[in-house]
């Protein structure tokens, strides 16, 4: 039975031992912090606006104007000095 015994561990460390190597691990997609250019965003955004009006793709004024909610906006600042809210408060006081 002991023969046995460690036969199965020999035969554990070889095949274990003589498995593939174990992969590195892969580097991050992006390992430096990622961050909106502001400016880049804009000039793209213009590009593609002045396109769309140039080719005449642009949702005319008067439909634009019609789309437009009437009315005020429902929204309230919170007293000074109270205490801190939390998000859920805050979308349900906005």
């Amino acid at each position: 039975m002991r023969r046995i015994v460690m036969l199965l561990g020999v035969c554990l460390v070889a095949t274990t031992s003589v498995g593939q190597p174990p992969k590195p691990a892969e580097p991050p997609a992006n390992p430096r912090p990622w961050f909106v250019d502001d400016e880049q965003l804009f000039n793209d955004f213009m590009e593609k606006l002045t396109d769309l009006a140039e080719t005449g793709k642009c949702l005319p004024n008067e439909k634009l104007v019609s789309k437009r909610k009437p009315g005020r906006a429902r929204i309230a600042a919170s007293k000074p000095g109270e205490q801190v809210l939390t998000g859920e408060e805050l979308y349900k006081l906005a």
